[in-house]
Formats: structure tokens, sequence, C-alpha cells
């Protein structure tokens, strides 16, 4: 039997894959799925922890927007790898299918299935950027500054930043 341990302070979950089960990636995606809330849930309280400020009250909520569009892009970019290489999808079948009329149909599929694959994770950062950058420049952090464009500028790059971080 196939299991995985997820741990948080409070309590211990167990997944396990389940009696006519066979498939080890949906444990994997249950255990993800557990880890993306327990982290999601201390990202939260460290925004507020580190990013409460007098001059910006609202700054943390700001700066926990910008780690929920990194959470978000790992979990598209999660979705879209499962997609794109489970042999219980389409792609990978349309690559099996090829491979029944012979080595150059199977290598132009398989290319072509390979660059539909990034279109998903590639529009998903660059929304996740727009929007991290966005929501850090908006955020009031050094809006008293000498220059406040330049801080402006600067709360945004660390929005990215953050977004990054909520990615790993």
């Amino acid at each position: 039997s196939l299991g995985l341990l997820a741990v948080s302070k409070e309590r211990v979950v167990a997944l396990e894959r389940r009696e006519g089960e066979y498939a080890p990636m949906v444990v994997l995606q249950q255990g993800y799925l557990v880890t993306l809330a327990v982290a999601l849930a201390g990202f939260g309280l460290a925004c507020f922890w580190l990013l409460d400020v007098e001059g910006a009250p609202a700054a943390w909520r700001h700066f926990l927007g910008c780690g929920l569009c990194g959470f978000g892009t790992a979990f598209v970019c999660m979705r879209a790898s499962r997609y794109y290489t489970d042999y219980a999808f389409e792609p990978v079948r349309r690559i099996a299918e090829s491979a029944t009329t012979g080595h150059a149909t199977t290598i132009i599929t398989g290319l072509a299935v390979g660059l539909e694959s990034v279109v998903a994770p590639v529009l998903t950062v660059g929304v996740a950027v727009v929007a991290s950058y966005h929501l850090g420049r908006t955020s009031g952090v050094g809006a008293t500054s000498g220059d406040p464009a330049a801080a402006a500028r600067a709360a945004g790059l660390f929005g990215t930043a953050v977004a990054t971080m909520g990615m790993l």
C-alpha cells in the first residue's frame, strides 16, 4: 500500500491509496493539496507578522495576494504537467496513437504536444508577474519616503519576489 504522511503542528494526516485505486499520482496530488493548505496558512501568518506596518496597514494583504499569485501559478503548472504527461489524458494517448503510423508522425506529434504543453504555464506565469507587481506597487509601502515613485517600483519588485516564494 502506497502511503504518504502530511505533518503539521496540529495533526498528522495519512494519505493512502484506496482499494482498487492504482494511480499513485492521485495520492501525490492529495498530499500536494494538504501541503498547499498548510503552506497557505503559514504564508498568511508570516505576511501579517512581517509585513504589517503602521504606514501601510493593508500592505500585508497586498503581499499575501502576491503569495497567492505564486501558489496559483504553482498549482496550474502542476496540473498542466500532469495533463501533458499522464497516460490517462488525451495528449499522451495522441502521441501513442501516432506511434502506430511511423517514426516521423510520432516525432511531429510529440513536438506539437510539447509546444502546446507550455502555453498554460507561460500565460499563467505572465499573469502572475503582472498581478504581483501591481499588488506590490499598490501596497502603500514607502509612500511617505523621499521618492514615492521609486518606492512604489521597489514594492512592486518585492511583490514579484513574494510571488516567487509562493511558487516554491
